[in-house]
Protein backbone atom coordinates (compact mmCIF):
# COMPACT_ATOMS: atom_id res chain seq x y z
CA UNK A 1 0.00 0.00 0.00
CA UNK A 2 1.06 3.55 -0.69
CA UNK A 3 0.37 6.00 2.13
CA UNK A 4 -0.15 9.77 1.78
CA UNK A 5 -1.30 11.41 5.02
CA UNK A 6 -4.88 10.17 5.55
CA UNK A 7 -5.10 8.44 2.20
CA UNK A 8 -3.91 4.87 1.89
CA UNK A 9 -3.87 3.42 -1.62
CA UNK A 10 -4.20 -0.28 -2.26
CA UNK A 11 -2.96 -1.66 -5.57
CA UNK A 12 -5.88 -3.54 -7.12
CA UNK A 13 -4.06 -4.65 -10.27
CA UNK A 14 -0.86 -3.92 -12.16
CA UNK A 15 0.54 -4.77 -15.58
CA UNK A 16 3.06 -3.38 -18.04
CA UNK A 17 0.32 -1.12 -19.42
CA UNK A 18 -1.09 0.39 -16.22
CA UNK A 19 -1.56 0.21 -12.45
CA UNK A 20 -4.93 0.52 -10.72
CA UNK A 21 -5.11 1.71 -7.10
CA UNK A 22 -8.00 2.50 -4.75
CA UNK A 23 -7.70 5.15 -2.08
CA UNK A 24 -9.29 4.01 1.19
CA UNK A 25 -9.64 7.59 2.44
CA UNK A 26 -11.62 9.07 -0.44
CA UNK A 27 -12.76 5.90 -2.31
CA UNK A 28 -11.26 7.18 -5.56
CA UNK A 29 -9.78 4.76 -8.09
CA UNK A 30 -6.47 5.89 -9.59
CA UNK A 31 -5.45 4.46 -12.98
CA UNK A 32 -1.80 5.16 -13.82
CA UNK A 33 -0.59 5.01 -17.43
CA UNK A 34 3.10 5.82 -17.16
CA UNK A 35 3.34 9.45 -16.05
CA UNK A 36 -0.41 10.08 -16.52
CA UNK A 37 -3.02 9.30 -13.86
CA UNK A 38 -6.79 9.35 -14.29
CA UNK A 39 -8.99 9.38 -11.18
CA UNK A 40 -12.51 7.90 -11.07
CA UNK A 41 -15.25 7.50 -8.51
CA UNK A 42 -16.00 3.83 -7.85
CA UNK A 43 -19.19 4.13 -9.90
CA UNK A 44 -17.47 5.79 -12.85
CA UNK A 45 -14.67 3.19 -12.77
CA UNK A 46 -17.23 0.36 -12.79
CA UNK A 47 -19.01 1.98 -15.75
CA UNK A 48 -15.70 2.39 -17.60
CA UNK A 49 -14.80 -1.26 -16.97
CA UNK A 50 -18.20 -2.37 -18.26
CA UNK A 51 -17.77 -0.32 -21.42
CA UNK A 52 -14.21 -1.59 -21.99
CA UNK A 53 -15.29 -5.21 -21.42
CA UNK A 54 -18.09 -4.79 -23.97
CA UNK A 55 -15.65 -3.29 -26.47
CA UNK A 56 -13.16 -6.12 -25.88
CA UNK A 57 -15.83 -8.78 -26.38
CA UNK A 58 -16.98 -7.13 -29.61
CA UNK A 59 -13.40 -6.81 -30.87
CA UNK A 60 -12.68 -10.47 -30.02
CA UNK A 61 -15.79 -11.58 -31.92
CA UNK A 62 -14.75 -9.56 -35.00
CA UNK A 63 -11.21 -10.96 -34.79
CA UNK A 64 -12.56 -14.54 -34.66
CA UNK A 65 -14.73 -13.93 -37.74
CA UNK A 66 -11.81 -12.34 -39.58
CA UNK A 67 -9.53 -15.29 -38.68
CA UNK A 68 -12.07 -17.76 -40.12
CA UNK A 69 -12.30 -15.98 -43.49
CA UNK A 70 -10.07 -17.22 -46.32
CA UNK A 71 -7.15 -14.97 -47.07
CA UNK A 72 -6.89 -15.22 -50.83
CA UNK A 73 -5.18 -18.58 -50.78
CA UNK A 74 -7.71 -20.19 -53.12
CA UNK A 75 -7.28 -21.37 -56.68
CA UNK A 76 -4.90 -19.32 -58.79
CA UNK A 77 -5.46 -18.91 -62.50
CA UNK A 78 -2.55 -18.04 -64.72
Amino acid sequence: MISHDLHRREILAASEACTVERCDGCCIVHVHFGAATVRFTSEAFAALCGTLNSALARQDAKDRVRAEQPRGGGIRFQ
